[in-house]
């Protein structure tokens, strides 16, 4: 018998080589659009990406103008956006399980349905809403150069909102679809980039052309409409979970 090959680094860049069905991998994420969550987390979840898409190439380019004249620390805007984002995480984690625990010692069965959690995703999408339309007024009403407060207090909310909802709805389809959660993942990482990317590729003509108040009115009126899609989960998630049980049976 002859002896093994030595495992060089070049042997370590190979790819293993498919191990049958393949193809059925492959489109096995793009199955799971047949579910309503993911077309609901994929759509807030890039919205508020998108959001903050918006706010990062717009922000720094208010700041290095007149009246404020930030030059090199137009960055600071980011700081807004690091205390949101740890008030998100903390009050996600410490609210989340709270109120799946608490409902669920409540209960006869000791047992809470997936759809306790999504009423923490509340308070994040009231606030990423609001906070377009912060930074849209603060941005347009420059007078006295205290306008940099509101553009970082409304980067804070959207970043507050980016921190919450995606924990939230995780959590959501894990305990929804078990198994098949890590499919929906691939196909909220995927399609979610689809809103940055129309946002920020047009958002520089909009703002030339019509100022702040329009574009951001816009997108807060898109936020506002992806974050009311939530109602149908709180209270018609379990049916549709129940009309849609034999797709997630066939993924397994």
């Amino acid at each position: 018998m002859p002896p093994p090959l030595p495992y060089t680094y070049l042997r370590s860049l190979s790819l293993p080589p498919p191990r049958g069905r393949a193809l059925h991998h492959l489109l096995k994420p793009w199955t799971t659009l047949r579910l309503p969550a993911p077309w609901v987390i994929m759509l807030q979840y890039g919205g508020l990406v998108g959001s903050v898409a918006v706010i990062s190439t717009v922000g720094p380019q208010i700041l290095a103008r007149r009246p404020y004249r930030w030059g090199e620390h137009t960055g600071l805007l980011f700081v807004g956006a690091l205390v949101g984002i740890v008030l998100g995480g903390l009050f996600t984690g410490l609210v989340g399980d709270w109120m799946v625990r608490r409902l669920a010692r409540g209960r006869e069965t000791g047992f809470a349905e997936p759809e306790v959690r999504v009423a923490v995703v509340l308070p994040g999408l009231v606030l990423g809403t609001g906070g377009l339309v912060v930074f849209g007024v603060c941005a347009e009403e420059v007078r006295g150069g205290l306008g940099w407060v509101g553009l970082e207090c409304a980067f804070g909310m959207v970043a507050f909102a980016l921190a919450q909802v995606p924990a939230v709805w995780f959590g959501y389809l894990i305990d929804a679809y078990g198994q098949l959660a890590s499919d929906c993942f691939v196909m909220i990482c995927i399609l979610r980039g689809l809103i940055p990317f129309a946002w920020t590729f047009f958002v520089d003509q909009w703002i030339a052309k019509d100022g702040y108040l329009i574009p951001f009115g816009g997108f807060t009126a898109i936020l506002g409409a992806f974050s009311l899609l939530i109602i149908p989960i709180m209270w018609w998630g379990k049916r549709m979970r129940i009309a849609t049980a034999r797709y997630v049976v066939k993924n397994q």
